[in-house]
């Protein structure tokens, strides 16, 4: 063993930096990448003002609360005295459109008076408005639903229970309890008897791009490979104790210990940096899946060009596939999606099934060359 590691540190010193370079290179562009697009983020929501002339009582404060939290909105909110300064910079086309509350706006609520609660102004390149006006008015919606379930619990109180006692803060649980269970928009779909893995919010999760910029410089990665296996140094191992593919065995394992290494220091980052978990033994996993699909990518392929296009084009097939498999119905396209597709397995934290595919087509091999040796 320690003869077989000195011969693959003398190979392996004159590209040390390549290996290095494709090692590290996935975590710092994911650190890049993910940290630009999730920054960025806030560029992309829809620029909006709302005007409010009365006082900003409860009301109208929890239902700018809520429109502020919108994922495609950037609220800026303005006092009466500051309305046409809000109108002027939506004629500069610096809103998209801006949304007078009235001075009314918090009695009229309370009271369910629906008449002249609003008025919105917009210009020819308002291409949001609609949808902001339609958010705003069943934010309102809701509100006034809430008033009619109050009115009625204890209309129906008064007429069958007027001894027993209700409370607001009672009705008010309820209600928010009913509304969560039931926000199909809000809630965390997840297929048959799995759990969800993160609760990431952002644009990006990282451990989805980093997934697959492994997935492609780990390939990349076994050139050395793919040299020495095309190469003319295997007959040098007529002469030696150790046969060439288990020489080249070894060096996958090496390749692979060390690579988790590093995986582990990418996952205290990634969840230092982000915030973000994945498991961890789906995480080694992962790592052992793209060894193995890079080796044997590496001993296919006819030349380092040949394996780094297999590589790109292995990366396009399962990003194309993340993207479409989820639009297809039935379960057995589900179950696929999740147990056969490599990033969805690091993701869910579930075992990816290629894994002893592809242990058992290494096995294939090593098992025809011991023969051919015999």
């Amino acid at each position: 063993m320690k003869n077989l590691l000195i011969t693959r540190w003398l190979l392996l010193r004159p590209v040390l930096w390549k290996v290095m370079l494709w090692m590290l290179l996935p975590l710092a562009l994911t650190i890049l990448i993910t940290s630009a697009v999730n920054e960025t983020g806030e560029d992309f929501r829809v620029p909006v003002a709302v005007v409010v002339q009365g006082e900003e009582g409860e009301v109208t404060r929890g239902i700018l609360n809520s429109l502020e939290n919108s994922e495609f909105i950037r609220l800026d909110k303005f006092k009466e005295n500051e309305q046409n300064h809000a109108i002027h910079q939506l004629e500069q086309y610096n809103y998209d459109s801006v949304f007078v509350l009235t001075e009314d706006f918090e009695n009229k609520m309370t009271n369910n008076d629906r008449d002249n609660l609003v008025e919105a102004h917009y210009t020819d390149r308002s291409l949001f408005y609609v949808p902001v006006k339609e958010q705003l008015a069943s934010l309102m919606q809701e509100y006034l639903g809430e008033l009619a379930v109050y009115e009625e619990i204890y209309s129906l109180r008064d007429e069958f229970a007027p001894e027993q006692s209700i409370s607001e803060q009672e009705i008010g649980s309820t209600i928010k309890t009913i509304r969560t269970d039931s926000n199909l928009l809000t809630q965390e779909l997840t297929f048959q008897d799995t759990e969800s893995s993160s609760d990431y919010d952002d644009m990006l999760n990282p451990w989805t791009g980093w997934a697959y910029l492994t997935i492609m410089l780990s390939v990349f990665m076994f050139d050395m490979i793919n040299k020495e296996y095309h190469g003319n140094i295997g007959h040098r191992f007529k002469f030696t104790t150790i046969s060439h593919k288990s020489y080249l065995l070894y060096s996958l394992m090496m390749f692979t210990a060390v690579m988790l290494l590093i995986d582990l220091t990418t996952y205290f980052i990634i969840n230092s940096m982000f915030g973000v978990d994945v498991s961890l033994f789906a995480l080694i996993s992962f790592r052992m899946f793209c060894s193995l699909l890079g080796f044997l990518l590496a001993v296919s392929a006819g030349s380092p060009f040949g394996l780094y296009l297999s590589g790109l084009m292995v990366t396009v097939v399962l990003l194309a596939l993340h993207i479409v498999m989820p639009l297809a119905g039935g379960q057995a396209v589900r179950w696929a999606y999740e147990y056969l597709h490599p990033a969805v397995s690091l993701m869910t934290g579930t075992m990816n099934l290629m894994l002893p595919v592809l242990l058992l087509i290494i096995v294939v091999w090593k098992g025809r060359g011991a023969l051919v040796e015999s």
